[in-house]
């Protein structure tokens, strides 16, 4: 079974990339500022672990300007979603795509509009 190019990320993990996503570089004290208008909130020791921890994984790097960490994403968003559906679709459907798209298709939360989005989507797909 083919392992995550990246280690599988936590909900916080997560929260911290997205923030870095949206403003593609952003400080620790961006960070809190961020996290604060959301209404999360954390210590910035939590952060600044959170940061480095991210760093040692290699979704981030930073650069120091004026004796400040400066932190920017070493991969995309579309990226890391790709990794995690491969390892959803490894773990749990035996790396089976079909069935893991039959499991999302089944689970009777698409409205059928969204199920005509993606028979129109499969269609086009299939014409390529």
């Amino acid at each position: 079974m083919a392992r995550p190019k990246f280690p599988i990320l936590s909900e916080w993990e997560q929260t911290l990339l997205r923030l870095i996503w949206e403003r593609n570089t952003a400080t620790a004290n961006e960070i809190v500022e961020d996290l604060s208008s959301k209404q999360i909130h954390r210590s910035n020791s939590a952060i600044r672990t959170t940061l480095n921890s991210l760093e040692k994984k290699g979704y981030l790097k930073h650069r120091i300007q004026d004796n400040t960490y400066i932190y920017y994403a070493t991969v995309s968003n579309k990226d890391v979603e790709n990794d995690a559906l491969e390892y959803v679709k490894n773990v749990f459907f035996n790396g089976s795509l079909h069935s893991m798209l039959l499991r999302l298709v089944n689970k009777d939360e698409i409205s059928p509009e969204k199920l005509i989005e993606l028979k129109k989507q499969i269609e086009k797909v299939d014409k390529n």
